[in-house]
């Protein structure tokens, strides 16, 4: 024995009949219900002594003994203070005054948890693009008042993945008091524009934050309804031309099928919806050998296979016609 009523290591297993091993404040309880209505009355028990100030009860072929556990040190404190815990909650709740203690002391679990040593001492966040704590931590719903006892890793992830720069994340609850976050980031890949609205999106095309700042300005640009979802085929399609990418400005989806291109002089570039790569190399090299790109005109249409329409300026119109004109041979004259 401990002094404190608890038996020092586990009895031996009766060598007549079955053990069962209970706290002693359920002795009674279990009394009554192996001697229920249902049951023959139990005529006698035996207390028995095992050491000094040890004791267990043998009930015919059973005896009861408490568990292991109890032999813990800290646990009768550990239990004391649920009680007192346990009852505060109780009138808390009867005066409607519980909600008020839970937001200023946190969860009774909690309160147990924390004085046992199981409260939050550490958070170690780890990311791979610079997402700072402060956009992290409010997610995870830790605060100064949970315990590691009742996080709960998985819910916690669920809204980290809530948020839509975090890509991935792992959470490692580490006992008694550590909570371990690594986080992989969505990465700006290009800008897209909805509804006049603009987003930076990642390389999935998920938006990720409003395009508010100059420091995008050097992304790839695309617009139309669901041009972020095909962000990857436009990046395939001008990484064919890589002498052009400086000049084209934005990619507009048209229809959801084929790619508009705006560049950077004004000049609109109509791409077919089959074989776009094959017309744009085919303009890549019309510049490099006439740069078509410089001359005065509005639009380039690559949508009728094997040719290309120049749509000219007014003013290149009106010179076009003049020159023509200036062209046209001269008549014989009237016959005499």
């Amino acid at each position: 024995m401990d002094g404190g009523g608890r038996i020092a290591q586990p009895l031996n297993s009766s060598p007549d009949g079955l053990r069962i091993a209970v706290p002693s404040s359920s002795w009674t309880s279990v009394f009554a219900s192996l001697s229920g209505p249902n049951r023959k009355p139990v005529k006698s028990a035996r207390r028995q002594r095992i050491g000094s100030g040890s004791s267990h009860i043998k009930i015919g072929r059973i005896t009861l003994a408490p568990p292991a556990w109890l032999m813990k040190p800290g646990i009768g404190t550990a239990l004391a203070l649920l009680f007192l815990v346990s009852t505060a909650s109780v009138s808390l709740v009867q005066s409607g005054q519980y909600a008020k203690f839970a937001a200023e002391s946190g969860g009774i679990g909690d309160i147990l948890a924390r004085s046992l040593g199981l409260g939050v001492k550490a958070i170690v966040i780890t990311t791979d693009n610079g997402m700072t704590p402060g956009q992290i931590l409010p997610a995870t719903g830790i605060t100064q008042l949970s315990s590691t006892l009742f996080l709960n890793a998985d819910a916690i992830r669920t809204r980290l993945l809530a948020l839509p720069r975090i890509k991935q994340a792992a959470v490692r609850v580490l006992y008694p008091d550590r909570v371990v976050i690594d986080i992989q980031e969505r990465r700006p890949f290009a800008i897209w524009q909805d509804n006049g609205k603009l987003s930076v999106i990642s390389a999935d095309g998920t938006p990720i934050e409003t395009a508010s700042s100059r420091r995008w300005a050097g992304l790839p640009f695309v617009v139309g309804p669901q041009a972020n979802m095909q962000i990857g085929d436009f990046a395939k399609l001008i990484a064919v031309a890589p002498t052009l990418k400086s000049r084209i400005r934005a990619g507009v989806l048209v229809s959801g099928r084929r790619w508009d291109l705006k560049m950077s002089n004004g000049i609109d570039v109509r791409l077919p919806e089959h074989h776009a790569e094959a017309a744009l190399k085919t303009l890549a090299m019309l510049e490099a050998t006439s740069h078509v790109l410089e001359k005065d005109i509005l639009s380039l249409d690559f949508r009728a296979p094997g040719r290309m329409v120049a749509r000219l300026s007014a003013d290149a119109y009106a010179a076009r016609l003049e020159m023509l004109k200036k062209r046209k041979p001269k008549g014989l004259g009237n016959p005499t």
